[in-house]
């Protein structure tokens, strides 16, 4: 072995750097040490007689299914079948076949191949999968620690309530509580999507948004009614409770439709929601 470096790398005059080559390796060209007087060492810069491997190419086929028209491909396998069950399955095979050779053809391109480096081996890539699966196994466990033996009381002045176990629900005053709650009822969106409401969520806090003509202010009361029934039902089903008491509507338009916009009432299991002249929307009023 050989050891490039004979002069001093440190500033108290010592060599603590080294660039050790095979005495039979021309690998290293040159070499030079600085001082650029940001760190105790010194900086060690060396040209490597080393060439970036060249890319190969390769050919690849492929097919552009998504713009297929389902249509032709539909009305060139209507009549394709035939009598038995495996003249059926290779008439089928081969009318597929044809019928996407059609619609989506293949394709031949070429592609540069990315060279794999030399020190990328089974093991490192077997380490690498291992680490990502216990990293993932780490973050639900420290996202149950989080949640699980949680505690809370009430303090007013010196005076502190019994404490009480959560089982339930997020820490109250908790950073993650409202990001955890809305990834909680993530599946409401899509409820929403389907009756073609618009939304806006924080934590517990949800308002819903649809828009249309006076002339249709009768279907759109009872799509928000079936809205917020499919909504509740889904909260049931997940041990949540949909407060009826504190949910609003308020309807917004032309002044001269105010009159039409007046006693509008939507039936949510029984319990009769007004539509009000002020709503508050994460503590700002909003009114007609």
């Amino acid at each position: 072995m050989n050891q490039l470096i004979t002069v001093p790398t440190h500033r108290c005059g010592h060599t603590l750097d080294y660039l050790i080559t095979s005495c039979s390796n021309s690998l290293i060209l040159d070499h030079q040490v600085f001082d650029k007087a940001i760190s105790d060492h010194f900086l060690i810069i060396a040209d490597i007689d080393i060439s970036k491997p060249k890319q190969e190419k390769r050919t690849v086929t492929s097919r552009n299914l998504k713009q297929l028209d389902t249509s032709v491909l539909k009305d060139m396998l209507k009549n394709c079948l035939s009598t038995t069950t495996v003249e059926n399955a290779d008439h089928l095979n081969q009318a597929m076949k044809t019928a996407i050779d059609h619609c989506a053809p293949v394709r031949t391109r070429t592609i540069s191949a990315r060279p794999i480096s030399p020190w990328f081996s089974l093991e490192i890539k077997e380490a690498k999968r291992l680490r990502c699966q216990a990293e993932r196994k780490w973050a639900l466990l420290w996202l149950r620690s989080y949640l699980e033996y949680r505690t809370q009381s009430v303090q007013i002045n010196n005076d502190r309530s019994d404490i009480t176990v959560l089982k339930y629900g997020v820490p109250q005053g908790s950073v993650l509580g409202p990001i955890l709650f809305t990834l909680y009822t993530q599946p409401i969106v899509k409820i929403l999507t389907s009756h073609n409401f618009n939304y806006h969520f924080y934590a517990d806090d949800s308002q819903i948004y649809i828009d249309g003509t006076i002339e249709d202010l009768s279907n759109l009361i009872s799509n928000t009614q079936n809205c917020i029934e499919d909504i509740k039902t889904w909260m049931t089903n997940n041990k949540l409770k949909l407060n009826e008491e504190t949910t609003e509507i308020i309807l917004l338009g032309h002044p001269r439709f105010a009159n039409d916009l007046q006693n509008v009432t939507i039936n949510l299991s029984g319990h009769e929601i007004t539509c009000e002249q002020t709503v508050k929307n994460l503590g700002v009023n909003i009114d007609q």
